[in-house]
């Protein structure tokens, strides 16, 4: 078995170091999944204006996508970073260490390795057969 795979399985999330600081991607329980969910679903981006031809139109978007949506991308690795996710302070405390001590880059390697660390295709999954039925639903009609 892969180390990746063994990680997701034993819940252990990758480590980084952040200006001195050791930051672990936690275990990522339905709980934390659901906050993580609920500001990734916020994140707002303009695809058409990305792919477009205009110049300006496109260089405005890339600027509105960090205004609106840095904070989102800090409070998702915040959620993901912080033991006690639920400690809205202490969520609040780490997304301003991150904000102030990540770039870009570190932003995109993380943002992959903690949806990697959600195992969506297994909550879809799981989601998916919960849904299935044994047998058909038989409509009653009036």
């Amino acid at each position: 078995m892969e180390e990746k795979e063994l990680d997701l399985l034993l819940g252990e999330g990758k480590t980084y170091e952040i200006a001195g600081q050791l930051l672990q991607i936690q275990k990522m329980n339905l709980r934390r999944l659901l906050a993580i969910a609920r500001v990734s679903v916020d994140i707002v981006v303009d695809e058409g204006v990305l792919s477009g031809d205009d110049p300006q139109k496109m260089h405005d978007e890339q600027f509105n996508i960090v205004n609106t949506n840095a904070k989102k991308c800090a409070r998702i690795l915040a959620l993901a970073f912080v033991e006690d996710y639920k400690n809205a302070a202490k969520v609040d405390e780490m997304e301003d260490f991150i904000l102030d001590n990540i770039n870009a880059t570190e932003l995109k390697t993380m943002a992959v390795d903690i949806i990697g660390h959600a195992d969506l295709p297994n909550f879809i999954a799981s989601t998916l057969i919960m849904r299935s039925r044994v047998t058909q639903v038989t409509k009653v009609e009036d």
